[in-house]
Order: structure tokens, then sequence, then C-alpha cells
């Protein structure tokens, strides 16, 4: 639907998932994508890294 935005897919186990947001989610700057597509469980899960940002929206799909 929007093959021009930059997007991460945010999924994997705890470390994978870490090492995304020491990548791509530098804390000072925030993330360096418009949208981050995961699931309701990792966004749960992950609530307290995922605080640390302004988002303008959040979409959760089950």
């Amino acid at each position: 639907f929007a093959p021009s935005m930059n997007a991460i897919i945010y999924h994997g186990d705890k470390q994978e998932r870490l090492a995304l947001v020491k990548k791509h989610m530098p804390r000072d700057i925030g993330p360096d994508f418009p949208l981050v597509v995961t699931s309701y469980e990792i966004a749960m899960n992950d609530s307290k890294v995922l605080a640390r940002y302004c988002w303008k929206y959040v979409v959760i799909d089950e």
C-alpha cells in the first residue's frame, strides 16, 4: 500500500528484537523509519522499549 515508506518488521526472539532496537532505534534520535510492524503480543511484551518514542499512530491487529 505504500512501497516507498520505510518500515521495520519488529519480531524475533528477545535478543533479535534488542539488536533491532540498538541498530535502528537509537534512544537519542528515535527510529529511522515511520512504520513498525509487529504483533500485539510483542508490542505488549516490549511496551517499555516502545514507549520510549513518541508515536503518532499505533495500529494493532491481532
